[in-house]
């Protein structure tokens, strides 16, 4: 199984949505950002892709284990059929292949100038997703 032909980011956003639900957001993200400094150091590199497919993972979890509305409603959304860009958003021209040295000083490093850029569009292009935003808008109050 793929996500946008990717193997890799169906193995991401499986595993985010599983610590998700073993045992919450934060963890399961700071886990995700961890694996992906570990490959800008001598690995297959920093992937903003990869953040983006842990992100929707624990996104996907946590929307659909909130409560029992929140359930029923991803459940419904799922009755009809499984649609990627529902729940994943493009990602293909995201940067990858960052190793360290480029991270710190293209990016700043995690939390640097440039890293927040991209950080905050995988957040902006996530919440865009149709399933992600009618379930937030659906446990929002008013």
């Amino acid at each position: 199984a793929t996500l946008r032909g990717r193997s890799d980011w169906t193995k991401h956003f499986f595993v985010s949505a599983a610590l998700t639900v073993l045992s919450a957001q934060a963890p399961s993200d700071a886990i995700g950002l961890l694996k992906e400094e570990l490959d800008a150091d001598g690995g297959s590199g920093f992937s903003f892709g990869d953040l983006m497919a842990d992100r929707a993972g624990t996104t996907f979890a946590l929307l659909a284990t909130g409560d029992d509305a929140a359930a029923r409603a991803i459940q419904a959304r799922l009755g009809g059929g499984f649609r990627v860009g529902d729940f994943f958003p493009e990602a293909a021209d995201l940067p990858e292949d960052i190793q360290d040295a480029e991270l710190k000083s293209r990016y700043g490093g995690v939390g640097g100038p440039l890293f927040r850029v991209y950080a905050a569009e995988v957040e902006r292009r996530l919440w865009n997703c149709p399933a992600y935003r009618a379930l937030a808008a659906a446990r929002s109050p008013g």
